[in-house]
C-alpha cells in the first residue's frame, strides 16, 4: 500500500513514521522549502519548531503562552461569549415585554 500525506508538520510527520513502521510506503508533501530543507537536512523537532515560531510568531503553536501580546487569542473566545449572552439577554427581556398574539394591545377595545 502507498499513501501520501500532505504537511510535513509534527501531525504529518508522526502518522507518516506510523504509517511505516507498518510496512505502508509512505511519501509527505510539504510546501514550505524552507521547513523542508531543514527536514532533509535531519534537523531536530526543536529546531524545527524554534523556526516556526521565530518566522510567524506565537500564533503558530498550538499551546500559546499567556503573554500580553496574546491576549486577543486567550480573552477573545470569553469577550464574544459576553456579547452573545448580552444579546441573548436582551431579545429575551425585549420580547418578553410584547403582548402575545392572542391578547388584545392595550387600549384597543
Amino acid at each position: 500500500m502507498r499513501i501520501a500525506i500532505i504537511g510535513g508538520g509534527y501531525v504529518g510527520l508522526v502518522s507518516g513514521a506510523c504509517f511505516a513502521e507498518f510496512g505502508v510506503d509512505v511519501a509527505v508533501y510539504e510546501a514550505d522549502a524552507a521547513k523542508r530543507e531543514m527536514l532533509i537536512a535531519g534537523k531536530s523537532d526543536d529546531a524545527i519548531f524554534q523556526f516556526m515560531t521565530d518566522r510567524y510568531g506565537e500564533f503558530v503553536r498550538f499551546n500559546t503562552p499567556l503573554e500580553p501580546k496574546t491576549l486577543l487569542i486567550w480573552g477573545a473566545p470569553f469577550l464574544l461569549m459576553l456579547i452573545g449572552a448580552g444579546a441573548i439577554y436582551r431579545i429575551v427581556r425585549v420580547r418578553s415585554r410584547m403582548p402575545l398574539d392572542d391578547e388584545p394591545a392595550s387600549g384597543t377595545p
